[in-house]
């Protein structure tokens, strides 16, 4: 049993839509209920027609489902199913269970209740909705006042036990599609509100290395940011030495990963600061903003990204180290960014004519 649940949970959720799976639900349920209703009828001596209108509606639940998923015409199926309901099954088994001496009112509310996630087009979900709740009061109106004869009349306990189980009946798939319905909101918002974060890290991001992007550098570093902050700041700019031979000798894809590696370096050396961060310059340069109460104490932190990018082994080819020559500039508040880039652009070319693998400042 539990392999059965488990298997139609996996069935409903690989439906793509809500509409898909609350018509794979109302199939299930219309036939365990018509299926149900067929068992009920006999046992409480309603009558042979009353028992073959319920197992006929149950076969028929049946093939448009197999018409659905086997000959692929669910979208079809959508409407038949309700038109199905609203107009043949219930109002037919209405006069074959009692009339409005029995449940059935019950299932008029659930077919109403179907309708909005049956039926796909907003137009015909509004005439069908329209139409069907005209024809359920024409049911009662005609059950009750033009051709009370048609209705096969039950007896107090009958129409007890039947109330009973067409309330948990109706009450079982009010409750489970309106579930469906509430929970399929909550993973499409979910997925929304996943998709909405995911752009906006792209936007500001390089998706690449992880760190932030060029446009989101100068967003971060404009002017209308420097103000306020007492602590000394200072910008490092990095560059790979000699990584268009690194893409040349081991190809571009072990260049990505290099690019990876050392923007794995500068993430896990940024500080504490809240207002420290590293961005992906241009191809394969770097900028890391950082902050300390003395100089020294940021070259040495700045120099410590330097061995440690020097250091990283990489397993396809554990002979070769890269490295990276920097330019260290303070960033005093206020000052243009274009002014400290130029400042420390040059002292970064300073460090490559040096003979790389260096900082100057």
């Amino acid at each position: 049993m539990r392999k059965i649940l488990k298997r139609y949970s996996n069935f409903i959720d690989s439906r793509d839509s809500l509409d898909s799976k609350v018509f794979a639900i109302i199939l299930t349920i219309g036939g365990l209920i018509t299926g149900i209703s067929t068992v009920f009828t006999f046992v409480e001596g309603m009558g042979l027609i009353a028992t073959l209108s319920t197992g006929l509606c149950c076969l028929l639940i049946v093939a448009i489902g197999f018409a659905s998923y086997e000959l692929g015409k669910e979208k079809q199926c959508h409407l038949l199913l309700c038109l199905f309901l609203n107009f043949i099954l219930v109002p037919v088994t209405f006069f074959m269970c009692g009339g409005v001496r029995s449940g059935m009112t019950l299932y008029f509310l659930t077919c109403l209740y179907i309708i909005v996630p049956s039926v796909i087009d907003n137009r015909q979900r509004l005439v069908t909705f329209i139409v069907s709740v005209l024809m359920f009061c024409a049911v009662i109106f005609v059950s009750t006042f033009v051709r009370p004869s048609w209705v096969k009349a039950v007896d107090d306990v009958t129409w007890y036990y039947d109330v009973i189980i067409s309330l948990v009946l109706n009450a079982i798939c009010i409750y489970y599609m309106t579930q469906l319905t509430i929970n399929s909101y909550e993973n499409e918002r979910r997925a929304k509100d996943a998709l909405n974060a995911r752009l906006e890290e792209l936007a500001v991001m390089d998706e690449l290395t992880g760190l932030y992007n060029r446009r989101e550098m100068f967003e971060r570093l404009g002017n209308r940011r420097n103000r306020g902050v007492a602590q000394k700041r200072f910008l490092v700019m990095l560059d790979i030495d000699n990584f268009k031979k690194v893409n040349d000798t081991y190809g571009h894809v072990f260049g990505d990963q290099v690019l990876s590696e050392i923007s794995r370096v500068i993430k896990e050396n940024l500080g504490q600061h809240s207002s420290e961060f590293a961005a992906r310059y241009g191809g394969e340069e770097f900028l890391y903003i950082l902050f300390n109460p003395t100089v020294e104490e940021a070259f040495e932190r700045a120099e410590k990204i330097r061995e440690a990018v020097y250091g990283i082994k990489y397993s396809e080819h554990e002979e070769l180290h890269v490295s990276i020559s920097c330019g260290f500039a303070e960033f005093p508040f206020g000052e243009d960014i274009n002014e400290t880039l130029k400042r420390a652009d040059k002292l970064l070319y300073q460090a490559k004519n040096a003979g790389k693998n260096r900082i100057e400042r």
